[in-house]
């Protein structure tokens, strides 16, 4: 790998985490907003309204990628053993892109919720039980 392309990789990692910090500001305003607005309100339909969309809101920014990489780094995992590790394997006999999904999740372009292991995407839940082995329990497992 040459010097121009770790370049290109940084400037990578620098947008995601500006876009990150700035998801986090955004996701925090919205937050507050909300919680001033469901404590100020009479109304019980706007109080569950308001409700659904703090949950939705605390749903969404509780998962840290950056830190799910940092965790598989320093056990020593590529992508590709811990896809192994968790017990993902073939499905329908075609290969199921598994270090696709974890490198998803760590760059945050895939973000999973509590939905995503209660749902029928149980692929997801044995990745987020060994998170939970290391020490990140993002879900309350």
């Amino acid at each position: 790998m040459g010097l121009e392309e770790l370049k290109t990789i940084e400037q990578k990692i620098n947008e995601i985490k500006s876009r990150r910090e700035a998801y986090n500001k955004l996701w925090i305003e919205q937050y507050i907003k909300l919680n001033e607005a469901y404590s100020s309100s009479k109304s019980l339909h706007r109080k569950e309204r308001l409700m659904k969309g703090l949950e939705f809101l605390l749903e969404h920014c509780i998962f840290d990628g950056e830190k799910a990489k940092e965790i598989r780094i320093a056990v020593g995992l590529t992508q590709i053993e811990l896809s192994t590790l968790v017990g993902w394997k073939r499905k329908n006999g075609k290969k199921r892109n598994a270090q696709g999904t974890i490198s998803a999740y760590e760059m945050e372009t895939l973000v999973p919720t509590r939905k995503t292991l209660e749902s029928s995407q149980l692929l997801a839940r044995p990745y987020f039980e060994w998170l939970k082995t290391q020490g990140y329990n993002p879900f309350n497992l």
